[in-house]
């Protein structure tokens, strides 16, 4: 707001903007100084000299500054809510049981729909090598995380994949039966530390290209389980399934 004095006789405008709540006209000199005690307005010496027939005090608003904020970021995309970034929330790691059927069906399917309401761009799914080879090398099921797959795919969410060839204690999931058989005779297959504490829930490194199960080597163990899955889930790969 702009403050203007005007006098008839001497047609002198002053022009100042409120900083305070207490509005001065002031010289450079303090004792030029007064003020109204009723106003609450302060004016120099050589305005108050107007006399007081011919001086008026006028309010004028003035429009206020313009904005300087920038604009307002767009809205985020449902898809994609981190601006082309989509979230993927991470499924429960024994959503697939040990033998092979879905765990709490009922609650992943609403949760599923819920994902989806807030717009969620998809899950990820942990398919273990000890569920899935569990018995015998190269006997596979993936018949758990098939169903679950097809219920991600009705939902309308994407889907991640995550092969994890170790054991888990929380929750409990060991490695395939028959590859702990064979570490019961050589427990060198396992990981072991610098003090020779022994990790029964990972094979070592060490035994990536040597023939130890069942003459076979891990890598090729890992090879043919690549394979397998990709087979099994063909008809989701690059629909549901992405990378």
């Amino acid at each position: 707001m702009e403050v203007s004095v005007i006098g008839s006789s001497q047609e002198k405008a002053v022009r100042t903007t409120f900083a305070y709540r207490i509005l001065g006209f002031c010289s450079s000199r303090r004792n030029d100084v007064s003020f109204s005690r009723k106003s609450r307005i302060g004016f120099d010496r050589t305005s108050t000299r107007l006399r007081k027939s011919t001086t008026s005090l006028t309010l004028k608003a003035v429009q206020p500054e313009q904005d300087r904020r920038p604009p307002s970021a767009p809205a985020l995309s449902k898809s994609h809510p981190n601006n082309g970034i989509g979230l993927y929330v991470g499924l429960p790691l024994d959503a697939v049981s040990e033998t092979g059927t879905i765990n709490h069906a009922r609650a992943i399917s609403v949760g599923l729909k819920a994902l989806k309401l807030l717009g969620v761009e998809g899950v990820e799914l942990p398919v273990w090598w000890g569920v899935a080879e569990k018995e015998e090398n190269g006997s596979y099921n993936f018949s758990g995380y098939l169903d679950l797959v097809k219920m991600v795919e009705k939902s309308g969410l994407k889907l991640h994949i995550s092969l994890f060839f170790h054991a888990s204690k929380q929750p409990k999931i060991p490695l395939p039966e028959w590859v702990t058989q064979i570490g019961e005779n050589d427990p060198s297959i396992y990981f072991m530390d610098r003090s020779g504490l022994l990790y029964k829930d990972c094979l070592s490194l060490a035994v990536d290209e040597l023939p130890v199960l069942g003459g076979k080597t891990p890598m090729d163990i890992y090879r043919d389980f690549y394979e397998n899955f990709k087979f099994s889930f063909s008809e989701f790969i690059n629909s549901t399934i992405t990378v």
